[in-house]
């Protein structure tokens, strides 16, 4: 019994350690492939729990990459770069079969972080995002979500010259949309994949917040119209700047602290 009782400890404890799984499919230049595929990550093992990370940035993909889920997927961590700029492409994640498949966010300050991507390029999330604790975007590289998605406890563009792109209306969930943290914090580049009105709330904490006019994944950049209330929060320095590069209307409550 006493066996039994520590090899049930044992799995568990187990599976509640944090762990990180490396892409390491390509071929010609191209990473594309299944998510679902043991032999695409390394050790042949699948990220599978809510402390898991997912890393897809040891490789040199020369074209735009795609990483179809196959079925529902669960991380804590997604981590992009491309390791040679010259060669620039973009990671996108998709839902492949079925075309119901979702990636859920999940454990402790889901984050995906993307950083390194060549001019133009982005990480990009076609699949429907879901879960309920939030989701951290870092790096100063772009990351474009595109899915109608369902996750809740809000999203947070955090560090100096973080870079987010949006191209559809629910693409951040149901939560505040927070623009930089903590308060003070440097500027942040925010992208309208296409004109795009949002309705979530914002709260602004960042010096700078600058509505970018580049073309992202080959979608030029379009006007932002929030219909969701605007907090600006000054912090001590009680300085905040919007800097326009596309037009930016505020149609709900704004207010300043």
């Amino acid at each position: 019994m006493r066996k039994i009782i520590f090899m049930v400890w044992l799995a568990a404890n187990m599976a509640s350690q944090a762990s990180t799984f490396t892409w390491t499919k390509l071929s010609g230049g191209n990473a594309s492939s299944s998510w679902a595929t043991q032999g695409n990550w390394s050790g042949g093992v699948l990220p599978t729990t809510s402390n898991d990370t997912a890393n897809f940035t040891t490789l040199n993909p020369s074209v735009d990459s795609t990483v179809t889920l196959d079925g529902n997927q669960t991380i804590n961590t997604l981590l992009f770069s491309d390791t040679n700029t010259a060669t620039a492409a973009s990671w996108i994640i998709a839902a492949g079969t079925p075309s119901s498949s979702t990636l859920t966010l999940a454990g402790a300050n889901p984050t995906i972080d993307v950083t390194g991507m060549g001019s133009g390029k982005a990480a990009v999330i076609n699949a429907v995002v879901t879960g309920t604790g939030g989701l951290t975007k870092s790096g100063t590289s772009f990351l474009q979500l595109n899915g109608t998605n369902p996750y809740s406890g809000g999203t947070i563009i955090s560090g100096s010259d973080c870079r987010i792109s949006a191209g559809n209306a629910s693409a951040f969930g149901t939560g505040t949309v927070q623009v930089g943290s903590p308060v003070g914090d440097g500027q942040i580049w925010f992208n309208a994949a296409g004109n795009l009105t949002l309705t979530n709330a914002f709260e602004i904490r960042t010096t700078r917040w600058i509505i970018d006019g580049s073309t992202v994944n080959g979608v030029a950049a379009g006007d932002l119209t929030v219909n969701g209330s605007v907090l600006f929060n000054t912090g001590a320095n009680g300085v905040r700047d919007v800097y326009c590069n596309k037009n930016l209307t505020l149609n709900g409550n704004v207010s300043v602290t």
